[in-house]
């Protein structure tokens, strides 16, 4: 949930994140992901939500903007991404996946632009 009330949820059956109201329940937005998305983060700042898509064997990123996702990028994950954390400084930010079948944490990296 972010600081406005706003609910972020993944549809694992229907490969969809969405956006709720909190307050009323109304969904807001939606976006298509890849196969089964599971755990879901938000950044710092709620701008960016990461997803990981479990037999998708991927890491969908999206930025958040007042009415809408929009696709960052798509990261392969083998293994069956299903844990998700953040770290974040002012110049980077990392998200750590760990997966299911193979029992490795992967280790992605963003430059944040000034």
């Amino acid at each position: 949930m972010d600081t406005s009330g706003h609910l972020f949820v993944s549809y694992n059956s229907l490969a969809r994140v969405a956006c709720i109201d909190a307050e009323t329940g109304k969904t807001l937005f939606t976006a298509a992901t890849h196969a089964q998305p599971r755990t879901i983060i938000l950044s710092k700042n709620y701008k960016f939500l990461f997803v990981t898509c479990y037999t998708g064997d991927m890491i969908d990123v999206f930025k958040i903007t007042g009415n809408g996702f929009t696709k960052v990028t798509s990261l392969s994950c083998k293994g069956h991404p299903v844990g998700v954390e953040i770290f974040e400084n002012d110049n980077k930010l990392e998200t750590w996946v760990c997966s299911y079948s193979t029992g490795s944490i992967s280790v992605f990296s963003f430059k944040k632009k000034l």
